[in-house]
């Protein structure tokens, strides 16, 4: 099946599709999820199992990894911005392999320079979280005929905005409520991946 076959006409065709067609279409787009979450796993622990890689991470006066970090972000931000404008970038090969082992690499970096920022027990229950939630949305993806995709635009909207709104309010509530700051972190980093499992099933189906 070409990749215009999966493209959504009037956001029915992929529930219209035939069981082989779905199972190859969940095949190749969780394939890819797979290989991202693996590589950005795989950078993330490394790091973490790098006593002296982790602390220069941490070091503020690394200007180095700062600037690799702000650089990391413009590509990123750079090739999603063309994935999403230019058709051809993503439906041509091997274009589209390009830019998306770019995306995953900048990406990798990032969340290993963030989570380098945090204890080793709060990396580690992120990461099965979500995981557990990639698996889980994968499974259903196989046997599912329902088509989330035309809530895609209106549920981007308002997931960034409660994103936004939700972690404003449990920064202000760390600052003024010290105790708090313990469950802040776990509760937000659950939120997140609560999120980020509405933005795959929606993207995805």
């Amino acid at each position: 099946m070409s990749e215009d076959k999966y493209q959504h006409q009037g956001g029915s065709l992929l529930a219209d599709c035939d069981d082989d067609d779905r199972r190859d279409f969940v095949k190749k787009v969780y394939g890819i999820l797979a290989t991202q979450l693996t590589v950005t796993f795989g950078c993330v622990a490394a790091v973490k199992f790098s006593p002296e890689t982790n602390a220069s991470l941490q070091d503020p006066n690394n200007t180095t990894a700062m600037g690799i970090f702000i650089a990391a972000c413009v590509i990123a931000l750079f090739t999603q911005c063309a994935v999403m404008c230019c058709k051809s970038v993503a439906r041509t090969v091997p274009t589209n392999y390009i830019a998306i082992s770019l995306f995953t690499s900048c990406w990798a970096y990032l969340l290993t320079f963030i989570c380098a920022q945090y204890e080793a027990s709060i990396v580690l229950m992120a990461s099965v979280s979500t995981a557990a939630i990639t698996i889980t949305l994968t499974i259903y993806a196989m046997f599912t005929k329902a088509d989330f995709t035309t809530l895609c635009g209106p549920f981007a909207c308002f997931g960034l905005l409660l994103i936004i709104c939700v972690q404003m309010l449990l920064s202000v509530l760390s600052i003024f409520i010290f105790e708090f700051t313990d469950t802040y972190i776990p509760f937000a980093a659950g939120f997140c991946v609560i999120i980020y499992g509405l933005f795959l099933i929606i993207d995805t189906q």
